[in-house]
């Protein structure tokens, strides 16, 4: 009489790690470069924030009575609107770059809490002061920011850029 044995041999054990160990090194390299799916992401999350905030801070001032959508801030705080109980200066009847604007109405200052971006107040450039907004404690990053352009006239609209080049 013959034996049955049940069971795996060694060789079939071993042809199973070696399958399982190639197919995770492919999986792994697929889910290795998600933090810059993740910080691309985040920066259209927040462009898309500061444009709704415009927005709605635009038509806020615009149904305002007391509210000047044609004032030039002239260096001081210049003209502001209480949204959402939350006073957001204005430009033209646009949130400002700085202080209390375009941080505040797009939801990045939080009180209490961490800010999840990296908020540069200046950068200068052959087309005027704007704000970049970028992600918190990430230097890994180049070409990864949003950059806020308030009004320089009335009429005018902010200028929204997304540069997701190096994420």
């Amino acid at each position: 009489m013959r034996r049955h044995s049940s069971g795996f041999t060694l060789i079939e054990l071993v042809i199973v790690i070696v399958i399982l160990g190639i197919l995770s090194t492919f999986a792994l390299s697929r889910f290795a470069d998600l933090s810059s799916n993740a910080r691309q992401a985040k920066m259209e999350a927040a462009y898309g924030a500061m444009q709704s905030a415009a927005s709605i801070v635009s038509m806020a001032c615009k149904t305002d009575e007391a509210c000047d959508s044609s004032e030039e801030p002239a260096g001081g705080p210049g003209n502001s609107i209480t949204v959402e109980g939350k006073n957001i200066t204005l430009a033209y009847g646009y949130p400002r770059r700085t202080g209390p604007g375009i941080a505040r109405a797009a939801g990045f200052e939080k009180e209490g809490e961490g800010v999840d971006y990296d908020l540069a107040q200046s950068d200068t450039n052959a087309d005027g002061e704007r704000l970049r907004v970028r992600p918190d404690g990430d230097t890994n990053t180049g070409e990864c920011e949003v950059l806020y352009k308030e009004p320089q006239s009335a009429g005018q609209s902010p200028k929204i850029e997304l540069i997701t080049d190096d994420c």
